[in-house]
């Protein structure tokens, strides 16, 4: 397999896009693949950038074509990627990144084993309770059950290619010991 696939996933809040953001600035033949989502657009994202922001009805639409590798239903808000995207990105000649949750993941090693999963793990669910609320777009509920959530992610990430701890404060060492890790793949 020439092409390569590598993803980036975590828990919610684990910071997988502020990671992602960083690497791509310091590897040009990496390329974000855009995600189609039926949720709302938080304050700091930008459409058709960090995410194809859709309705239900659109995103329903592109299941009954097959046009997504893989989807799911997170937090009451339908996420799904394109096989599409995947290919413009390859015969650009760079390798995609995927920035998706940790059931997303689980999926494309499934369907793509070949593919190269990188868990960013949390110092602890505190920093991620904090983070959550910090950039907004979450209520108390919501907010229990993503720690819950996230205790169970936290059990399987074993199952991925690599664990990269992305401890609060140190962000710059994750992305340089991320950036040294895709340099190996």
């Amino acid at each position: 397999m020439t092409n390569k696939l590598i993803i980036l996933t975590g828990p919610s809040a684990s910071g997988k896009t502020t990671v992602g953001r960083e690497i791509m600035k310091r590897n040009k033949k990496l390329e974000k693949v855009i995600t189609f989502t039926t949720r709302k657009k938080r304050p700091a994202e930008i459409a058709d950038r960090d995410y194809y922001f859709i309705s239900e009805q659109k995103f329903k639409e592109k299941l009954k074509k097959e046009e997504l590798i893989e989807w799911a239903k997170v937090y009451n808000h339908f996420y799904g990627n394109a096989f599409s995207e995947l290919e413009r990105i390859w015969q650009e000649g760079k390798t995609p990144l995927l920035i998706i949750d940790v059931q997303g993941a689980l999926t494309y090693k499934k369907k793509l084993p070949w593919s190269k999963v990188i868990f960013l793990k949390p110092d602890s669910t505190d920093d991620l309770a904090q983070r959550m609320i910090k950039r907004g777009g979450v209520n108390q509920t919501e907010l229990k059950t993503r720690l819950e959530t996230v205790q169970k992610e936290l059990k399987i990430a074993n199952k991925f290619d690599y664990i990269i701890p992305n401890p609060e404060g140190k962000l710059k060492e994750t992305i340089e010991e991320i950036n040294k890790l895709i340099k190996k793949i």
